[in-house]
């Protein structure tokens, strides 16, 4: 007896552990993706990261980049990179935007 999916659930879904808030590495491993419906997709390469002052660089460049950015996204972004590369990546504040 075949067991029947429906259509689109056939697709590799990441399992949640491997996630960090609505960050996700890709399937192979080499890039953390930021995916949120209502503010589109944001990339970062691991490969990219290969020491503490690019990584810290890299974090501050995406906490600066947009206005979908919150210290949690940031915060998660932190903790992802912390835990794949291995490297001590220190808190990374948003910047306050004042009207």
């Amino acid at each position: 007896m075949s067991k029947r999916t429906p259509i689109g659930m056939a697709r590799p879904r990441l399992d949640r552990r491997k996630a960090w808030g609505y960050w996700h590495p890709t399937l192979d491993g080499t890039t953390l993706v930021f995916d949120r419906p209502e503010s589109g997709n944001y990339q970062v390469t691991l490969a990219d990261l290969r020491t503490l002052e690019e990584a810290t660089l890299r974090i501050a460049e995406v906490a600066a980049k947009d206005a979908w950015v919150d210290q949690r996204v940031i915060d998660d972004l932190c903790r992802a990179v912390r835990e794949l590369t291995k490297l001590p990546v220190p808190k990374v504040l948003v910047p306050r935007v004042t009207w």
